[in-house]
């Protein structure tokens, strides 16, 4: 995953090789888990807390429009997309065995008064 801030640097928020499972279904369930590869059994509470910021985790009902999808979200692993957030749209592109989702751009959670736009590209297993 690679986010760019309007302030016009990028950042993999979870490292160069992060994990990451998204499981679409044919009923329009989505789920999908994100963690940094560099993750590790916590110690003590403050890398108990450090495992929260290295992870990303939702699911819930999608629609598609063209190459628009839309996730409403039914629950989160810090519940950031509850609430007036639950409804998530995010563009996309396939290409081969290819994946790209794309976010719009958005007020940044992790740089307060800074705008972001995400891209995680995924490759289908087989």
């Amino acid at each position: 995953m690679i986010t760019k801030f309007d302030g016009g640097d990028a950042v993999e928020p979870f490292g160069p090789n992060p994990k990451g499972r998204l499981v679409l279904t044919p009923e329009g369930q989505w789920i999908i888990i994100l963690t940094g590869a560099y993750r590790g059994p916590a110690k003590n509470l403050e890398e108990k807390a450090a495992l929260l910021d290295s992870m990303l985790a939702y699911s819930g009902k999608y629609t598609i429009e063209e190459n628009r999808m839309t996730i409403r979200v039914d629950m989160s692993w810090n519940e950031i997309y509850s609430g007036p957030n639950q409804n998530q749209t995010r563009f996309f592109s396939i290409e081969g065995d290819k994946l790209t989702i794309r976010s719009p751009e958005m007020v940044s959670a992790v740089r307060p008064g800074q705008k972001a736009v995400a891209t995680l590209t995924l490759e289908r297993e087989h």
